[in-house]
């Protein structure tokens, strides 16, 4: 299980909260914050969300809906889909840590359960999922208190991490087959070499800025 992170990843990760420039998760740039950030995210947006997850999922929709035709016929199964991801997420938080092999069977169930009747293909929820841990990791008192649950986290895919992969011909939000997928993270869990993969993300992203 993830107990601990290296210094640079806690410098990686420090450095990807300063760029984020809209959405819930833009306060953690604010200063001065006494109260642990998921706290001070979720009390920011509390008009609009209720926890944490809400948010998270709410910022990684951000990253995603640019590939997503929304219109007012699937408007509402969108939003669905954002809740689902949201109610799943605070299920895995508040209860113990999984081994890889259940998180992945965790994991390809909410995929299933997100891309059933709602108009989102298995590239664009796994894009919003991941994300949602990726800016989870980025809440000081979540990190610190809930490491173990990142330990088996995939990894987000998109353009960038697919040339780090080494996999090209393929456009991550058009993937629309789970055991393909789950094929993509296992070999990026090998590529990675026994690094966590989601912390490996903070490092190819912050490569790919220099």
């Amino acid at each position: 299980m993830l107990t601990t992170i290296s210094a640079k990843d806690e410098k990686n990760i420090k450095k990807f909260i300063k760029i984020l420039k809209r959405g819930p998760f833009r306060h953690l740039n604010d200063k001065d914050c006494s109260a642990p950030q998921s706290e001070f995210i979720v009390r920011a947006s509390k008009s609009e969300y209720k926890n944490i997850y809400q948010c998270a999922v709410a910022q990684a929709w951000l990253d995603t809906c640019r590939t997503v035709e929304v219109n007012e016929n699937n408007k509402a199964k969108l939003r669905r889909a954002r809740e689902i991801i949201a109610d799943m997420l605070k299920e895995y938080f508040n209860g113990k840590a999984k081994n890889m092999e259940a998180f992945d069977s965790w994991y390809d169930s909410l995929l299933s359960r997100v891309t059933s009747n709602i108009p989102l293909t298995v590239g664009q929820a796994q894009k919003v999922i991941n994300m949602s841990f990726k800016y989870l990791m980025c809440c000081d008192d979540i990190r610190q208190t809930k490491l173990a649950h990142f330990t088996w986290c995939h990894m987000p895919l998109d353009s960038v991490t697919f040339e780090w992969i080494g996999l090209h011909g393929v456009i991550w939000n058009k993937i629309n087959d789970s055991k393909l997928y789950l094929h993509i993270q296992e070999y990026a869990r090998i590529k990675a070499n026994k690094d966590n993969v989601l912390l490996k993300e903070f490092d190819v992203w912050e490569q790919k800025n220099k």
